[in-house]
């Protein structure tokens, strides 16, 4: 009675009201009120045509599904007062939840994959906490080389380390470059690149078979990732046991392809992106907007991927899982690759139909080891937007989504948008300061493990005998 007893003080706990099933008619009624507002379109509504009309009939019971539409923990009491439950306390019907998570992680134990560079403070507890929680056998670490002290440290845990540089041996990239996939200029495989750390971890899974199952990511400069040992306490971060919760509370029979730790408001300034992603549509030449109404299914696709991004509260969470379809996924070399992740899961959605993306409030502080300055963090969050904006606009020029570029595309994609250098100003580090200069390039994009696989650009053999 504990679990029905907190999903009863907590409504909203479980989204059920919102159908995944129903988001991409939902967005499409949301769009025809969006292409109906534009200057100079005449809209028909129940007095007949007008110009310019603001339909408020309806537009709650369309965006309220389009934004909470399987988003976990966005509990609502009875007096209208919202919060977000907090599986970590100690009453019994919480730790009633966790029992439940626990039970789901260790049943079923999905494979924790956690790349690490620079972080011999915490790497070590972020294994052990991993390992706790799915089994020794079921965590990757991913290490950069960068680093000897947390290479050591992270050895010293018995999970299964390997080295990105042996790992990247096992590709030809430069079968890449002769098929004109990527620019001769481009010197790969880069050191310290995010994007890289998960190319290799997408190979390794797959030359152990396993990467078909549920997989999570994680970071490995969190500080409090969760106890070893037992349940978790408030202040702790389990991000293992809040993107559980989904798998351990189902809604509808859409398929889900990936989970989202939710966390806004404290912490990094990835919310900007959020204002990227809104402008998408409206971020193309004078010349492609002039193509709208000629080719208006292509300028819906931009609409559409735009609602989707922007429902997702925190865009560049470590923190999220996937399952096999990442395999079709073609991959970011930067830090961009969350961006290009989230590109790639909700175009797979639209194309389904439905809301294939879950989200989940973490009401939880996530603490990293070391500050990130201002001036580093808006330069990231530029980063990210021109490679969204670039991202975008080969969308409207192929009309193909992010996860169905062939092999064409991503080589077409390299040579005109890969490289690219931006300068820009940003905030100062230190507060009473004036701004900063920087300057960044936009992520180059390689193939998907089955595209690598379709080329016969990966040595197999050798790669088994390195995971072995």
């Amino acid at each position: 009675m504990s679990v029905e007893a907190f999903l009863a003080n907590n409504p909203g706990f479980i989204p059920s009201e919102y159908p995944p099933d129903k988001w991409g008619e939902l967005a499409d009624r949301e769009i025809e009120h969006r292409l109906c507002n534009r200057p100079g379109v005449i809209c028909m509504d129940a007095a007949g045509p007008t110009r310019n009309v603001y339909f408020e009939r309806g537009l709650a019971e369309i965006r309220d599904p389009l934004k909470n539409c399987r988003v976990y923990n966005q509990v609502t009491d009875p007096d209208s007062r919202r919060r977000n439950a907090n599986i970590l306390a100690e009453d019994e019907p919480s730790q009633a939840i966790q029992d439940h998570v626990l039970g789901y992680l260790r049943q079923k134990q999905p494979q924790v994959v956690l790349p690490f560079a620079g972080e011999k403070e915490t790497i070590e507890r972020g294994i052990l906490y991993a390992a706790d929680r799915v089994g020794m056998q079921n965590v990757l670490a991913v290490d950069t080389g960068v680093q000897p002290e947390a290479t050591e440290k992270a050895k010293r845990t018995g999970v299964k380390v390997i080295d990105r540089r042996r790992v990247m041996e096992c590709i030809d990239f430069e079968l890449f470059k002769e098929r004109g996939i990527l620019p001769e200029w481009v010197q790969l495989p880069m050191d310290g690149h995010k994007g890289m750390n998960l190319y290799a971890a997408l190979f390794a899974l797959e030359a152990m078979g396993l990467l078909n199952g549920r997989i999570v990511l994680g970071d490995t400069d969190i500080v409090q990732p969760g106890p070893i040992g037992r349940l978790g306490i408030e202040g702790e971060y389990c991000y293992l046991e809040h993107l559980a919760i989904p798998r351990v509370f189902p809604i509808g029979e859409a398929q889900d392809t990936g989970g989202y730790i939710l966390r806004t408001g404290e912490g990094r300034n990835n919310e900007p992106l959020t204002l990227v992603y809104n402008l998408l549509p409206y971020l193309l030449s004078a010349e492609e907007l002039q193509m709208i109404e000629k080719e208006p299914e292509k300028f819906k696709k931009i609409l559409k991927i735009s609602i989707a991004l922007a429902t997702i509260g925190w865009p560049s969470t470590g923190e999220r899982d996937f399952n096999g379809a990442i395999r079709r996924f073609p991959v970011a070399i930067g830090m961009d690759t969350e961006t290009g992740w989230n590109f790639n899961q909700v175009g797979m959605g639209i194309e389904m139909g439905v809301r294939n993306i879950v989200q989940v409030a973490n009401p939880n502080p996530k603490i990293e080891n070391r500050p990130s300055p201002r001036d580093r963090e808006f330069a990231m969050i530029f980063e990210f937007s021109a490679f969204a904006v670039s991202i975008a606009k080969m969308i409207w020029r192929t009309g193909k989504f992010l996860h169905e570029w062939d092999l064409d595309i991503i080589s077409q994609y390299n040579h005109d948008f890969g490289g690219r250098k931006y300068a820009f100003f940003v905030p100062a580090a230190e507060d009473h300061h004036n701004v900063a200069y920087a300057d960044t390039a936009v992520s180059y994009m390689l193939p998907s493990v089955q595209q690598a696989r379709d080329l016969d650009a990966v040595d197999w053999t050798r790669l088994r005998e390195l995971m072995s």
